[in-house]
């Protein structure tokens, strides 16, 4: 498996982010596991914030990547934004 990203205006540390954050998430399927022991054992409301805030914090990096699309779809279906 390959994993791709960009680098754009020269900014290797953004590109370097972004591969950090698209090869946890392609290499775990973190989210889906999330999923299915949620299911199982719903988390705590903190836990289940600082995870929302992690997933949006990494779709923000990702920006225009397919991957940060499924993360704010998983955001959508999974999590309840709040204005905290």
């Amino acid at each position: 498996m390959s994993i791709q990203v960009q680098v754009l205006h020269d900014d290797l540390d953004l590109a370097l982010e972004q591969l950090r954050i698209k090869s946890y998430y392609l290499t775990t399927h973190h989210w889906y596991k999330k999923c299915h022991d949620y299911h199982n054992k719903p988390p705590s409301k903190s836990r289940k914030k600082t995870d929302m805030k992690l997933l949006i914090g990494h779709s923000q990096v990702l920006a225009d990547d397919p991957l940060a699309q499924r993360l704010k779809i998983h955001l959508e279906d999974y999590y309840q934004v709040t204005n905290d």
